[in-house]
């Protein structure tokens, strides 16, 4: 049980990230899947937390205009997200909006993270 809890998490952490890889500086999957712990009950179909749009917009701020963090945050999310089939785009894709982040390309688990500027 407290392997799923914490796969579940990491899984939601991740997702989230998916939704904020228009960031900015060097980062890594670690990292992002720290800053975005707080965010697995809105994956999990609860709302988004204060802490959770918090971490989001500072992931979104802080790789914004850095291309290889973006690439690097897409593609630890993307295999992050190929082992939980549960989550879906919609709710990747929701969570940016939920918390205010507007991106320039839709998150899926088969975006081609390269394509990414």
């Amino acid at each position: 049980m407290a392997f799923y809890s914490n796969a579940r998490n990491v899984l939601c952490l991740m997702l989230a990230a998916a939704l904020m890889i228009e960031l900015g500086d060097a980062i890594s999957c670690t990292q992002v899947t720290i800053e975005l712990a707080p965010c697995a009950g809105y994956l999990q179909g609860g709302g988004a937390s204060s802490a959770c749009c918090a971490n989001v917009q500072q992931l979104y701020m802080q790789t914004l205009n850095d291309r290889e963090a973006k690439v690097e945050a897409c593609n630890c999310i993307k295999g992050v997200l190929n082992s939980f089939p549960s989550v879906t785009d919609a709710q990747i894709g929701g969570l940016a909006s939920a918390c205010g982040v507007q991106l320039s390309f839709t998150p899926s688990r088969n975006i081609d993270c390269n394509s990414l500027q």
